[in-house]
């Protein structure tokens, strides 16, 4: 627990409000509200957000254990692979989400072309590029001069 009266409560010379006290990503000070006199509960779970797990896209799923946290159909890993954000379902802000984007223009979505569900990136071919990014001529034609496209 936090001791309100004491800015480092574990002693470890990092002050409580720049610490993770829920390992989510988020300082307690990002989650918390200075200028309010009750509990931060953006979620409205009861829980104070310090010690709350996020959870982004509020699917009732902790960030730390959701494969796809904006629930965009793209799962966390492949995003970061390929330069998108993990946190924002339209990581280039342009109305279509990045599931429903083509971003190596080969003809399929970015969520028909990996594993939602997975913790790690998608690489369905086996070439070590993720299949999100891995461009149209790499997957039908086996070639070996992997492409790779310039993603966001």
């Amino acid at each position: 627990n936090v001791d309100a009266k004491n800015n480092d409560t574990d002693g470890n010379v990092v002050t409580d409000g720049e610490e993770d006290t829920d390992n989510d990503g988020y300082t307690n000070d990002e989650e918390s509200d200075e200028n309010s006199s009750t509990i931060t509960d953006k979620d409205n779970d009861g829980v104070s957000d310090v010690v709350d797990p996020a959870d982004t896209d509020g699917d009732g799923i902790a960030d730390d254990v959701d494969t796809d946290d904006d629930n965009d159909g793209v799962n966390d890993s492949d995003e970061e692979a390929s330069n998108l954000d993990p946190k924002n379902n339209d990581t280039d802000g342009n109305g279509v989400t990045d599931g429903e984007e083509d971003t190596d223009n080969d003809g399929s979505t970015t969520d028909e072309a990996q594993d939602e569900t997975s913790t790690t990136h998608t690489d369905k071919d086996h070439d070590a590029i993720p299949d999100p990014e891995t461009t149209a001529h790499t997957q039908r034609n086996g070639s070996a001069h992997l492409a790779r496209t310039d993603a966001a």
